[in-house]
């Protein structure tokens, strides 16, 4: 997993942590909108999603999808937890997950919701990359970034 991160072009860095980012304003706005649950300050969705998630999902995009899901429930345990517990995320009393699955379990369904932020984040970027990359590359017959094969590295 680490040659992953190490063989990443810097380009695809890039992409990531805006596209990242972007969902991470939006997930944000969503919480706080719904009375889920936030971070306590704005600039938190820059290190989570863009600093933090980044990484961990760069590093697994080799592998299939249910395993990148696997090491998403280990990457969102270790931020979840933390957050909830030194409250830099807030949980809304009474939200959605509390009446639905009692208050004992938020943090677990946080992060079993999260853990999909990996697969799912790998899946977008990768036709991200296909349709804004493919045209511009097919004429200079080079392939796109995300045509290389799986699990080569």
């Amino acid at each position: 997993m680490l040659r992953a991160l190490l063989q990443t072009p810097p380009q695809r860095w890039a992409l990531y942590f805006v596209i990242y980012c972007a969902v991470g304003f939006v997930n944000h706005r969503i919480g706080q909108t719904a009375k889920l649950a936030e971070f306590s300050r704005d600039w938190q969705v820059l290190t989570c999603y863009g600093l933090y998630l980044v990484p961990w999902s760069l590093a697994v995009r080799p592998l299939k999808w249910h395993e990148q899901y696997l090491w998403g429930l280990l990457a969102l345990g270790l931020i979840e937890l933390p957050g909830y517990a030194l409250g830099t995320s807030i949980a809304h009393p009474d939200n959605l997950f509390d009446r639905a699955l009692g208050v004992r379990n938020f943090s677990l369904a946080m992060t079993m919701m999260f853990a999909g932020l990996l697969p799912a984040g790998n899946a977008l970027l990768e036709l991200v990359e296909r349709l804004a990359f493919s045209q511009a590359s097919w004429r200079r017959g080079a392939s796109a970034p995300g045509s290389e094969a799986r699990g080569a590295s």
